[in-house]
């Protein structure tokens, strides 16, 4: 079948795409390397020009982190609702001192390491 074939204007699709791109989600440094490395293949910038487009990229990618962090902290009804891949994760979450950490505490610990993995996490996918 031919891929480029012309098809008719699919709205749906297209706000699915951006919703999909605006929406927030956890940070994923690998995935934000590929994306830099393919802009950098598209554009062929001169190095100033790419550093700029590199932070513009790496600055979107936090506060979409963020935004994630944010939305779902103290939520984890709402994340499991709008992500039920991880709802599993979310049954498996306990504090591990009783004493000191409440369920909320250690989910948004949880929730707060998932947003940011790839900061906590080394070059191997080990976490640091």
């Amino acid at each position: 079948m031919n891929k480029n074939k012309p098809k008719p204007l699919d709205l749906e699709e297209i706000k699915k795409k951006v919703e999909d791109i605006i929406k927030p989600k956890p940070l994923d440094l690998s995935r934000l390397e590929k994306e830099l490395l393919k802009i950098w293949d598209i554009w062929n910038k001169t190095n100033e020009e790419f550093i700029e487009l590199a932070v513009f990229k790496f600055k979107h990618c936090i506060k979409q982190a963020c935004k994630f962090y944010l939305r779902y902290k103290d939520n984890p009804g709402l994340l499991a609702k709008e992500h039920p891949k991880l709802k599993e994760e979310i049954g498996n979450i306990f504090p591990l001192d009783y004493n000191k950490k409440t369920f909320e505490e250690a989910y948004n610990e949880w929730l707060f390491k998932l947003a940011f993995k790839g900061v906590f996490e080394n070059q191997n996918g080990d976490k640091e």
